[in-house]
Protein backbone atom coordinates (compact mmCIF):
# COMPACT_ATOMS: atom_id res chain seq x y z
CA UNK A 1 0.00 0.00 0.00
CA UNK A 2 0.86 3.65 -0.12
CA UNK A 3 -0.15 6.32 2.19
CA UNK A 4 -2.17 7.25 -1.24
CA UNK A 5 -4.38 4.73 0.00
CA UNK A 6 -7.49 6.06 2.07
CA UNK A 7 -8.59 3.71 4.77
CA UNK A 8 -12.55 4.22 5.53
CA UNK A 9 -14.15 2.73 8.67
CA UNK A 10 -17.74 1.48 8.19
CA UNK A 11 -20.51 -0.37 9.59
CA UNK A 12 -21.96 -1.44 6.34
CA UNK A 13 -20.69 -1.57 2.47
CA UNK A 14 -21.31 1.87 0.79
CA UNK A 15 -24.13 2.25 -1.65
CA UNK A 16 -22.28 2.28 -4.98
CA UNK A 17 -22.95 6.54 -5.27
CA UNK A 18 -20.83 6.86 -2.18
CA UNK A 19 -17.99 4.71 -3.24
CA UNK A 20 -14.30 6.95 -3.30
CA UNK A 21 -11.55 5.71 -5.61
CA UNK A 22 -8.97 4.23 -4.36
CA UNK A 23 -10.22 3.65 -1.16
CA UNK A 24 -9.86 0.40 1.47
CA UNK A 25 -13.40 0.00 3.48
CA UNK A 26 -13.73 -1.71 6.57
CA UNK A 27 -16.67 -2.99 7.36
CA UNK A 28 -17.92 -4.26 10.29
CA UNK A 29 -19.26 -7.49 10.61
CA UNK A 30 -20.13 -10.27 13.86
CA UNK A 31 -16.20 -11.26 14.79
CA UNK A 32 -14.36 -8.55 13.00
CA UNK A 33 -14.02 -6.54 9.86
CA UNK A 34 -14.74 -7.42 6.50
CA UNK A 35 -11.98 -5.48 3.57
CA UNK A 36 -12.65 -4.14 0.28
CA UNK A 37 -10.85 -1.59 -1.80
CA UNK A 38 -11.91 0.25 -4.76
CA UNK A 39 -10.80 1.21 -8.35
CA UNK A 40 -9.62 4.07 -9.08
CA UNK A 41 -12.47 5.55 -10.49
CA UNK A 42 -14.37 4.59 -7.17
CA UNK A 43 -17.12 2.35 -9.32
CA UNK A 44 -16.50 -1.11 -7.75
CA UNK A 45 -15.21 -2.88 -4.75
CA UNK A 46 -13.10 -6.30 -4.69
CA UNK A 47 -12.91 -7.88 -1.17
CA UNK A 48 -9.88 -8.63 0.38
CA UNK A 49 -9.74 -12.01 1.85
CA UNK A 50 -7.48 -11.65 4.65
CA UNK A 51 -7.38 -12.76 8.14
CA UNK A 52 -5.14 -9.95 10.16
CA UNK A 53 -5.31 -8.55 13.22
CA UNK A 54 -3.44 -5.53 11.98
CA UNK A 55 -2.44 -3.66 8.64
CA UNK A 56 0.26 -1.02 8.40
CA UNK A 57 0.83 1.13 5.39
CA UNK A 58 4.66 0.72 3.77
CA UNK A 59 5.68 4.06 5.89
CA UNK A 60 4.25 3.25 9.07
CA UNK A 61 2.29 6.28 8.99
CA UNK A 62 -1.37 4.32 8.54
CA UNK A 63 -1.99 1.40 10.66
CA UNK A 64 -5.42 -0.58 11.06
CA UNK A 65 -5.97 -2.98 14.31
CA UNK A 66 -8.83 -4.97 14.95
CA UNK A 67 -9.02 -6.28 18.55
CA UNK A 68 -12.53 -8.66 18.59
CA UNK A 69 -15.01 -6.30 17.11
CA UNK A 70 -12.89 -3.31 18.06
CA UNK A 71 -11.69 -1.28 14.52
CA UNK A 72 -8.82 1.31 15.20
CA UNK A 73 -7.46 3.15 12.54
CA UNK A 74 -4.04 5.57 13.76
CA UNK A 75 -2.34 8.02 11.26
CA UNK A 76 1.16 9.25 12.36
CA UNK A 77 0.91 12.77 12.91
CA UNK A 78 4.23 13.05 11.27
CA UNK A 79 3.21 11.72 8.12
CA UNK A 80 3.11 13.67 5.09
CA UNK A 81 0.94 14.04 1.91
CA UNK A 82 2.08 15.48 -1.44
CA UNK A 83 -0.94 16.41 -2.78
CA UNK A 84 -4.56 17.73 -2.21
CA UNK A 85 -6.70 15.68 -4.19
CA UNK A 86 -10.75 15.38 -4.83
CA UNK A 87 -13.02 13.41 -6.54
CA UNK A 88 -14.61 15.02 -9.74
CA UNK A 89 -16.97 14.45 -12.41
CA UNK A 90 -17.23 14.97 -16.19
CA UNK A 91 -20.24 15.23 -17.91
CA UNK A 92 -18.69 17.43 -20.80
CA UNK A 93 -19.72 15.36 -23.31
CA UNK A 94 -15.81 13.98 -23.71
CA UNK A 95 -13.16 12.41 -22.43
CA UNK A 96 -10.76 14.77 -20.39
CA UNK A 97 -7.09 13.78 -19.83
CA UNK A 98 -4.61 13.82 -17.68
CA UNK A 99 -3.19 16.99 -17.17
CA UNK A 100 -5.91 18.41 -18.02
CA UNK A 101 -6.76 22.06 -16.01
CA UNK A 102 -9.93 21.96 -14.97
CA UNK A 103 -13.22 24.60 -13.60
CA UNK A 104 -15.90 24.34 -11.57
CA UNK A 105 -18.99 24.11 -13.69
CA UNK A 106 -21.53 23.04 -11.09
CA UNK A 107 -22.53 20.04 -9.06
CA UNK A 108 -23.77 16.54 -10.32
CA UNK A 109 -23.53 12.49 -9.04
CA UNK A 110 -22.86 14.29 -5.45
CA UNK A 111 -19.39 15.16 -7.50
CA UNK A 112 -18.45 18.74 -8.31
CA UNK A 113 -18.68 18.80 -12.24
CA UNK A 114 -15.86 20.41 -13.94
CA UNK A 115 -14.64 21.43 -17.73
CA UNK A 116 -11.31 22.70 -19.29
CA UNK A 117 -10.39 25.98 -17.78
CA UNK A 118 -9.68 28.73 -20.46
CA UNK A 119 -7.92 32.28 -19.83
CA UNK A 120 -9.38 33.74 -22.47
CA UNK A 121 -12.99 34.94 -20.46
CA UNK A 122 -13.90 35.40 -16.73
CA UNK A 123 -16.20 32.66 -16.66
CA UNK A 124 -13.69 30.43 -18.07
CA UNK A 125 -11.25 31.04 -15.44
CA UNK A 126 -11.98 32.34 -12.27
CA UNK A 127 -12.93 28.92 -10.58
CA UNK A 128 -10.37 27.06 -11.82
CA UNK A 129 -9.78 23.92 -9.34
CA UNK A 130 -6.59 21.99 -10.44
CA UNK A 131 -5.37 19.43 -13.00
CA UNK A 132 -6.61 16.29 -13.13
CA UNK A 133 -4.56 13.09 -12.68
CA UNK A 134 -5.79 10.74 -14.60
CA UNK A 135 -8.33 10.61 -17.50
CA UNK A 136 -11.42 10.66 -16.97
CA UNK A 137 -14.39 9.68 -19.15
CA UNK A 138 -17.54 11.45 -19.74
CA UNK A 139 -20.48 10.65 -17.16
CA UNK A 140 -17.40 9.35 -14.96
CA UNK A 141 -15.74 9.90 -11.46
CA UNK A 142 -11.80 10.86 -11.05
CA UNK A 143 -9.36 12.23 -9.34
CA UNK A 144 -8.24 16.07 -9.38
CA UNK A 145 -4.85 17.71 -7.47
CA UNK A 146 -6.03 20.72 -6.27
CA UNK A 147 -2.97 21.76 -4.43
CA UNK A 148 0.52 19.46 -4.39
CA UNK A 149 2.69 17.25 -6.94
CA UNK A 150 1.31 16.10 -9.91
CA UNK A 151 3.49 13.50 -11.90
CA UNK A 152 3.72 11.71 -15.46
CA UNK A 153 3.04 14.52 -17.34
CA UNK A 154 5.12 15.75 -20.54
CA UNK A 155 6.98 18.63 -19.57
CA UNK A 156 9.95 18.09 -21.57
CA UNK A 157 9.43 21.71 -23.44
CA UNK A 158 9.58 23.07 -19.77
CA UNK A 159 12.10 24.57 -17.94
CA UNK A 160 12.58 23.22 -14.26
CA UNK A 161 11.25 25.88 -11.79
CA UNK A 162 9.54 27.88 -14.86
CA UNK A 163 6.12 30.00 -13.74
CA UNK A 164 3.19 27.81 -15.61
CA UNK A 165 -0.15 29.88 -16.62
CA UNK A 166 -3.75 29.10 -17.44
CA UNK A 167 -3.35 29.04 -21.16
CA UNK A 168 -5.84 32.03 -23.00
CA UNK A 169 -6.18 29.80 -26.44
CA UNK A 170 -6.20 26.39 -25.75
CA UNK A 171 -8.30 25.01 -22.95
CA UNK A 172 -7.72 22.99 -20.50
CA UNK A 173 -3.76 23.48 -20.90
CA UNK A 174 -1.25 25.81 -19.58
CA UNK A 175 1.90 28.05 -20.83
CA UNK A 176 4.73 29.61 -19.50
CA UNK A 177 3.60 32.78 -21.43
CA UNK A 178 2.36 35.25 -18.84
CA UNK A 179 -1.01 36.09 -20.28
CA UNK A 180 -1.74 40.11 -20.33
CA UNK A 181 -5.20 41.94 -20.60
CA UNK A 182 -7.83 41.60 -22.06
CA UNK A 183 -6.64 37.71 -21.09
CA UNK A 184 -6.71 36.75 -17.60
CA UNK A 185 -3.94 35.65 -15.30
CA UNK A 186 -4.56 32.23 -12.79
CA UNK A 187 -1.09 30.73 -11.92
CA UNK A 188 -0.92 27.09 -12.16
CA UNK A 189 2.57 26.33 -10.33
CA UNK A 190 5.84 25.66 -11.17
CA UNK A 191 7.53 22.72 -12.90
CA UNK A 192 9.60 20.63 -10.85
CA UNK A 193 10.64 17.97 -13.72
CA UNK A 194 11.47 18.33 -17.18
CA UNK A 195 10.79 15.50 -18.80
CA UNK A 196 8.59 13.83 -21.86
CA UNK A 197 6.80 11.27 -19.89
CA UNK A 198 7.71 11.56 -16.20
CA UNK A 199 7.62 15.26 -15.80
CA UNK A 200 6.27 16.81 -12.58
CA UNK A 201 4.50 20.13 -11.80
CA UNK A 202 3.51 21.53 -8.33
CA UNK A 203 0.28 22.80 -8.43
CA UNK A 204 -0.44 25.95 -6.19
CA UNK A 205 -3.78 27.31 -8.15
CA UNK A 206 -3.94 31.79 -8.10
CA UNK A 207 -6.72 33.20 -9.77
CA UNK A 208 -6.03 36.83 -10.55
CA UNK A 209 -8.63 39.43 -10.10
CA UNK A 210 -10.93 42.02 -11.99
CA UNK A 211 -10.44 45.69 -10.83
CA UNK A 212 -14.08 45.61 -9.46
CA UNK A 213 -12.98 42.74 -7.13
CA UNK A 214 -10.73 44.30 -4.41
CA UNK A 215 -12.04 44.94 -1.54
CA UNK A 216 -11.43 49.01 -1.61
CA UNK A 217 -12.86 49.31 -5.02
CA UNK A 218 -16.90 50.41 -5.59
CA UNK A 219 -17.53 49.91 -9.65
CA UNK A 220 -20.65 50.75 -10.92
CA UNK A 221 -21.89 51.12 -14.33
CA UNK A 222 -18.39 51.63 -16.02
CA UNK A 223 -18.65 54.09 -18.60
CA UNK A 224 -16.29 55.35 -21.74
CA UNK A 225 -14.00 58.12 -20.12
CA UNK A 226 -14.43 57.00 -16.56
CA UNK A 227 -11.79 57.72 -14.15
CA UNK A 228 -10.74 55.69 -11.03
CA UNK A 229 -10.69 58.52 -8.02
CA UNK A 230 -10.20 57.95 -3.99
CA UNK A 231 -13.36 58.86 -2.05
CA UNK A 232 -12.19 60.23 1.44
CA UNK A 233 -15.56 59.67 3.21
CA UNK A 234 -16.17 56.12 2.33
CA UNK A 235 -12.56 55.09 2.03
CA UNK A 236 -13.42 53.51 -1.54
CA UNK A 237 -11.68 53.89 -5.11
CA UNK A 238 -14.98 54.55 -7.21
CA UNK A 239 -15.32 55.60 -10.74
CA UNK A 240 -16.33 59.05 -11.89
CA UNK A 241 -16.68 60.77 -14.78
CA UNK A 242 -13.37 62.71 -16.39
CA UNK A 243 -15.07 65.50 -17.09
CA UNK A 244 -16.77 65.63 -13.30
CA UNK A 245 -13.56 64.77 -11.52
CA UNK A 246 -11.82 67.68 -13.64
CA UNK A 247 -15.26 70.76 -13.42
CA UNK A 248 -14.80 69.87 -9.08
CA UNK A 249 -11.00 69.86 -8.69
CA UNK A 250 -9.59 72.60 -6.73
CA UNK A 251 -6.29 73.92 -7.77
Amino acid sequence: MQNRIIFDKLNAVPAASDIKPNTIYCVKNAVGFDLYISDKLGQALTPLDVKLSELTSLDSSITLTRTDNTIDLSVASGSSALSLITTVRNETGALLPKGTVVTLNGAGGNKPLIRPAKADTESASSRTFGVLRQDISHQQNGICVCSGELTGLNTFDYTEGAAIWLSPTVAGTFTTDKPSAPNHMALIGVVTRSHQTQGSIEIKVQNGFELEELHNVAISNPQPNDIIAYNSVTGLWTNTPAQTYWSQAQW
